[in-house]
């Protein structure tokens, strides 16, 4: 992980909350982000201040921590507007609360985890919530360049779905429906808290009473959160413990329809044995036995919201793939989009000072007896087919596209040479290990990879004529093809890209 990734944490405790332990638990917090790579800067201020524009670090994410019950609507209020008025009004905000109950505080904040809370349940959030706004920006910037070009239909913006708690009538895809939580064990006392306590807050609330039947549901049906009952008391059978609760846990995060869906453990205090690899593994919260119904109601629902933006948020990248910009056969955008793209995300990461990387895949048909004879129709099916792979494998935020009938790109934003090279090769590997069908006679396509780091178009001499995106020019370096040594890093051209000199 990105060790530039820097996370500012508040403590805002007033109205005589007790803090004696609390930086001790925010130095935990803080040293957990370390070793996820992540850098933090703590203040223990009493009150959000002025003092927060002196952080050195531009925060990618703040977290706002509280232990005061009595915590005031206006006071969160001001220190959201304080730290939005120093970093922002785009910046996300994790609230770490003592009462999932407060509905009125949980309105204000992008998220919130609420006490007791583990540093690994807090760097999994954050994970989760940085890697949902990395996908906000690549919609919106998309759509800016849908705009530049005119392209055709109809897309939802992101304004409405980003708003706090508000609910949105979206019958295509049902996301507007009552949230839906499965329970997985037996049909315990704490099952019939829980089970009245979201039906009175108008959740659908199913019970499967094993692990077969919770599957069956969970291949069968969309859900907004599973609660697995892991008591570890007598009576409970073996299929309820902790242990169980995380092999289901880790099949879900197996599958990547239930990868988002959350998974909450309910457990009495002795039942959680490694909190540290719970977390790890997929856990998204701990319920403890004998939690005020009402809290336990908060901590769900809180989590449903979250899974149900997410989802939204899918359906909307989802959209993308309608417009005329994008080929139907391979999912791929064209290369005009591509061009007038990667503009503006050098503009976008040049504000951001994060780096942006070019991919670049010449393909090279292999027979593998010389005298036999590519079939034109087999070669451009086992281009689509390969456009297909490449859309397939890369993340939300890359975008790929198809620069002419045998050469393909994809764009990394926040990732450099080094941290594209090995996603890069494993597609070429993943390729080239493919046999295509020439009618009857397999063949086999090798890839040219070429990486470059999207650099300034100042560094390029004036009177030398800009380089196309599919001529960078590149050689062998160290196992994989990297600029020379000896030239500027390769920019695409002013008129391909929309970049000013």
């Amino acid at each position: 992980m990105a060790t530039d990734t820097h996370i500012l944490i508040i403590q805002h405790g007033s109205h005589g909350a007790n803090q004696l332990e609390t930086p001790h638990e925010l130095a935990a917090i803080a040293d957990t982000l370390k070793s996820a790579g992540y850098s933090s800067t703590l203040y223990m201020d009493t009150e959000i201040s002025s003092s927060l524009g002196g952080t050195p670090i531009m925060p990618s994410m703040v977290l706002f921590h509280s232990t005061d019950r009595e915590l005031l609507e206006a006071d969160c209020t001001a220190a959201i507007a304080n730290i939005r008025y120093h970093y922002g009004k785009s910046i996300p905000i994790i609230a770490i609360l003592p009462d999932a109950s407060r509905k009125d505080l949980l309105a204000l904040f992008n998220n919130a985890i609420f006490l007791p809370v583990y540093p690994e349940q807090i760097v999994q959030r954050i994970s989760s919530v940085l890697r949902l706004e990395d996908i906000c920006r690549e919609i919106k910037l998309r759509l800016k360049t849908f705009k530049l070009l005119n392209a055709s239909g109809t897309l939802e913006t992101l304004s409405e779905i980003l708003t706090p708690r508000k609910e949105h009538t979206n019958p295509k895809t049902g996301l507007n429906a009552p949230f839906r939580i499965l329970f997985i064990g037996k049909a315990t006392t704490e099952f019939m808290t829980i089970m009245n306590a979201l039906q009175d807050r108008n959740v659908d609330f199913i019970a499967a009473f094993s692990s077969f039947t919770a599957f069956d549901y969970l291949h069968d049906e969309s859900f907004d959160g599973v609660i697995i009952n892991a008591e570890n008391s007598a009576e409970n059978s073996t299929d309820n413990t902790f242990e169980t609760a995380m092999a289901i846990t880790a099949t879900m995060r197996r599958n990547t329809a239930l990868y988002n869906v959350p998974a909450i453990a309910l457990t009495d205090q002795e039942g959680v044995v490694d909190p540290k690899k719970a977390f790890e593994n997929g856990l998204n919260d701990i319920l403890t036995i004998g939690t005020p119904s009402a809290e336990i109601a908060g901590r769900i629902l809180e989590l449903a919201h979250f899974h149900r933006s997410q989802e939204k948020i899918k359906a909307i990248y989802k959209n993308l793939a309608k417009s005329d910009v994008v080929e139907p056969d391979t999912g791929l955008y064209r290369a005009d989009f591509f061009k007038t793209y990667i503009g503006q995300s050098y503009q976008l990461s040049q504000s951001q000072k994060t780096p942006l990387t070019l991919a670049v895949f010449s393909t090279k048909p292999i027979l593998k007896n010389a005298q036999d004879t590519l079939n034109p129709r087999a070669l451009n099916a086992a281009l689509q087919q390969i456009g297909g792979m490449i859309r397939s494998v890369v993340r939300i935020q890359d975008c790929a596209a198809r620069l002419t009938s045998d050469q393909f790109a994809i764009l990394f934003p926040s990732q450099n040479v080094e941290q594209v090279t090995p996603i890069a090769q494993r597609i070429c590997d993943m390729i080239s290990c493919t046999a295509f069908d020439n009618y009857q006679t397999p063949f086999q396509i090798e890839l040219d990879l070429k990486i470059v780091p999207v650099k300034p178009v100042a560094a390029q001499e004036p009177d030398i004529a800009p380089q196309p995106v599919s001529d960078l020019d590149v050689h062998e370096k160290g196992g994989h093809k990297t600029p020379k040594d000896n030239e500027s890093e390769i920019t695409p051209p002013i008129n391909q890209t929309g970049l000013s000199a």
